[in-house]
């Protein structure tokens, strides 16, 4: 017992304060470590450590996996899919950090920075005719719709202004950027930070969205960020021309939760209740693709696209999530009616 609450709080490092959370951890550790049955049979996952001897203790030690398994902490097999994925990602970044560093006398490091920085130039030129110019905000808002879809017209106008407003900022840090590469203005410590960033071919967090927006979930290639703002960008173009689209494209909203809201007010507002009674409800449509729509929505609510799970699957057969298969770690779903 005393092994077994000297590892609990070696692992982590007396942070654990809460008596419930303390039982859970020692609980853990102790059917790890001592066998207790965990209800499922691990086979030769778990090594008991069992022993009688301070020698055969630290040879079962010497024994136990070079690497955890994540079946004996509960967790499914693509944990560790996820864990190596993530030191990967963070070996490969200090590499590129590494890499960017010139070594040598000083010729070299001159060489080396000037045919840097003309690659550089080219790549911000590149990438300044591929983000687009911002949003001419005029077709968005002369006319509001009156009754239903003026909720939805809403969401409009603010995406397409952060839309916008990503676009200025990221066009208007470019050609500042471009000019100090030129040598016509000075190389601030911002705009250095900026082209660090594009050398490893990342953008800077404050082009990912508007401050407290969620931004995405790891470091995201700088193409396809420009790729995804260019869409985005059409996205809303399409919509103040055509109207609605059939099914909205979760990933192209800055603020995924404006468009859940317009469609409650918007359901309120039908049923001519108080926003704070309705709750949202959601049924997957397996069986109806985006072509079978023709081009129209649902009388009410929304449909929505583009939705992936981490950490679950949507199972056809029985509808309903259930576990990922093995190394699949991102599941789109199918179509889902709001």
């Amino acid at each position: 017992e005393e092994v077994v609450d000297l590892v609990a709080g070696l692992l982590c490092g007396g942070c654990v304060t809460a008596a419930q959370d303390q039982r859970v951890l020692a609980a853990s550790v102790r059917r790890y470590l001592l066998g207790e049955p965990a209800g499922r049979d691990l086979g030769e996952l778990s090594l008991c450590l069992q022993a009688d001897t301070r020698e055969e203790f630290l040879d079962r030690v010497e024994r136990l996996p070079e690497y955890d398994v994540p079946e004996d902490f509960g967790l499914h097999r693509n944990a560790q899919v996820v864990s190596q994925r993530s030191e990967g990602a963070r070996l490969l970044s200090d590499l590129a950090r590494v890499l960017s560093s010139p070594a040598g006398g000083p010729a070299d490091v001159a060489a080396a920075e000037g045919g840097e920085e003309a690659a550089l130039l080219k790549q911000v030129r590149t990438l300044r005719q591929r983000v687009t110019s911002p949003l001419d905000l005029e077709p968005f808002s002369p006319r509001w719709p009156s009754g239903r879809g003026r909720f939805f017209a809403a969401v409009l106008l603010q995406e397409a202004s952060d839309c916008s407003a990503l676009l200025r900022a990221a066009g208007v840090s470019l050609a500042e950027l471009e000019r100090s590469l030129a040598g016509l203005s000075p190389l601030t410590p911002e705009l250095e930070a900026l082209a660090a960033r594009l050398r490893l071919g990342q953008p800077p967090e404050s082009w990912w969205g508007p401050p407290g927006s969620p931004g995405p979930a790891g470091p995201e290639p700088l193409a396809a960020w420009a790729a995804e703002l260019g869409a985005r960008a059409d996205f809303f173009r399409r919509w103040a021309r055509e109207g609605p689209p059939a099914a909205f494209e979760v990933g192209a909203f800055l603020w995924p939760r404006r468009l859940l809201t317009a469609a409650l007010l918007e359901h309120a507002q039908r049923l001519s209740l108080p926003a704070e009674e309705v709750a949202p409800r959601f049924e997957i449509l397996e069986e109806l693709s985006i072509r079978e729509l023709g081009g129209r929505g649902p009388e009410h609510g929304c449909y929505l696209q583009g939705l992936l799970l981490q950490g679950g699957r949507w199972s056809r057969e029985r509808g309903c999530l259930e576990a990922p298969r093995p190394r699949e770690l991102a599941c789109r779903l199918p179509l889902a009616w709001l």
